[in-house]
C-alpha cells in the first residue's frame, strides 16, 4: 500500500508568543525564531518512528501559521480522512470535544476521526 500521511502542525505566531492583538511590532523575533525551530524538531521526533515503522507510506510535515481550527479545515479539502486528538481545553472547557474537533467535525470536506 502506498498512502500518504500527511503530519500537520499548525500554530499561531501570536498567541504562540502572547502578543495576541499588540502586533507584528512588538514581537519577539529571537523567541519566535527558538519557539519554531523547538516545534520543528518536536514534530521529526514524532514523525521519524512512523516513517521507520511505515516505510511504504510517504510522509509529509505541514507547519503553518495558522489557527488550527481554519488550517485543518483548509487542508481537509484534498484529505480522505483528518484525524484529530482532542483534549478539550478550547473554549468550551469541560466539553467532551474541543474548540478544533468541534469545528472540524462541522466543517471539514471529508471524514474526520477525533481520538481522546
Amino acid at each position: 500500500m502506498h498512502a500518504q500521511l500527511t503530519v500537520v502542525h499548525m500554530w499561531e505566531i501570536d498567541a504562540a508568543v502572547g502578543m495576541g492583538d499588540l502586533g507584528e511590532g512588538n514581537m519577539d523575533w529571537q523567541l519566535l525564531d527558538v519557539l519554531e525551530t523547538q516545534q520543528r524538531r518536536r514534530m521529526d521526533e514524532l514523525v521519524q518512528p512512523l516513517a521507520r515503522k511505515y516505510p511504504n507510506a510517504h510522509v509529509v510535515k505541514v507547519f503553518q501559521d495558522v489557527s488550527p481550527a481554519k488550517g485543518l479545515t483548509d487542508l481537509s479539502r484534498e484529505a480522505q480522512l483528518v484525524v484529530v486528538g482532542s483534549h478539550g481545553r478550547g473554549r468550551l472547557a469541560g466539553s467532551i470535544l474541543g474548540s478544533v474537533s468541534q469545528n472540524l467535525i462541522h466543517h471539514a470536506e471529508c471524514p474526520v476521526l477525533v481520538v481522546r
